[in-house]
């Protein structure tokens, strides 16, 4: 009885990590596709597609968003940007790409404290 409850238990577990690697591709799949949106020459679409980016969560989208803020060159997108960052929910357990997104989105609207 023991055995057929850790084989149970064991298949449960299993299918559950497969619906949840799953899911972690599907997100990462949607974040590329409206990545590739930002490529637009139009500016207001490209603070539309950025904005839809973080929609899609900072811990999906940091990488593409960091690419994206290091190559743009018009401040009004930037702003966009980082004021879409800051006000995006925040992350339980931030990897290096989403800390270093924060802190480029502070930087960017002036919030860090200066030294004096």
């Amino acid at each position: 009885m023991g055995r057929a409850r850790r084989t149970a238990a064991a298949a449960a577990a299993g299918l559950a990590l497969s619906a949840v690697a799953g899911r972690r591709a599907r997100h990462a799949r949607r974040a590329h596709a409206l990545a590739c949106r930002l490529d637009t020459p139009n500016v207001d679409q490209r603070i539309e597609a950025a904005r839809t980016l973080v929609d899609e969560g900072l811990t999906v989208s940091a990488s593409d968003l960091l690419l994206f803020v290091r190559t743009e060159h018009e401040p009004a997108v930037l702003h966009a940007v980082a004021r879409a960052v800051r006000e995006a929910p925040p992350v339980t357990r931030p990897s290096a790409n989403v800390r270093e997104l924060l802190l480029w989105s502070d930087v960017q609207l002036g919030a860090l404290p200066t030294d004096s």
